[in-house]
This record gives structure tokens, sequence and C-alpha cells, in this order.
């Protein structure tokens, strides 16, 4: 999905997501990125939502590391119960 909006409506959207019954939240913005889209709280606030926030930064026309990759595919499918 596309990021949520940043600033003062960051709080409102993680407490909707929670609502609708997400409780993960993966992340593949770098912190620059973060920054940019006013962001930057959006870990802390994750986790006061209730929220599992992961960070798993790729850099624009970036690729991640397979090995990074299968961890998070890892860590996602054990969460669902995999």
């Amino acid at each position: 999905m596309a990021c949520p909006p940043g600033g003062d409506w960051l709080d409102n959207e993680l407490q909707a997501l929670q609502t609708e019954g997400v409780d993960v939240l993966v992340s593949a913005l770098t912190n620059s990125e973060l920054v940019e889209l006013q962001l930057n709280a959006e870990p802390e606030l994750a986790r006061q939502t209730g929220l599992t926030d992961i960070s798993f930064p790729i850099p624009d026309r970036g690729v991640p590391e397979v090995a990074t990759a299968t961890d998070l595919v890892g860590q996602l499918e054990e969460r669902l119960g995999g």
C-alpha cells in the first residue's frame, strides 16, 4: 500500500490501520525519505498504537540482499502462523 500521510495526519492514519486489523507495518522507506515525507515519528507512533513497525529500507532503484529479504519474509510468515 502507499505510505500513510505524514505530519499531523500520521497518528490518525496508524490508528485507522490498527482498527482495520493491521498489526504489522513494514516500511521500505529510507531515513531521508521518512524525514522528507514527515513520517520520521512513524516507528514510535506505530508502537504506541499497538502496531509492530519493521523498517526494511530499500533505496530508490535498489535491490535488497536476498538473505535480508528472506529473513523478513520468514519473520512475516512466523507472525501469520506459517
